[in-house]
């Protein structure tokens, strides 16, 4: 068996999707996991904001930004003091 044959038989196998019951078992549970350990409390909002994708990038431009004024602020007064 040649290997394009053999990923022919591989890809009509995979294309029944004939997952089993556990699979489906697995995932609900996961999703009640996930449903029953939300954050609770007076910081919820801020952790929920912290862990979008573009407050990540936010916080990491502000602390190069700062970074850069510090370095800038040393090289001032190293130059002209």
């Amino acid at each position: 068996m040649n290997p394009q044959e053999a990923f022919e038989v591989w890809k009509a196998r995979k294309a029944q999707g004939d997952v089993g019951r556990e699979f489906t078992e697995r995932v609900m549970a996961a999703i009640r996991r996930r449903e029953t350990t939300r954050v609770v409390g007076p910081l919820a909002p801020l952790r929920r904001i912290a862990a979008q994708r573009w407050a990540k990038a936010a916080a990491l431009i502000l602390g190069t930004l700062l970074g850069l004024a510090r370095i800038i602020a040393t090289v001032h007064l190293i130059l002209f003091a």
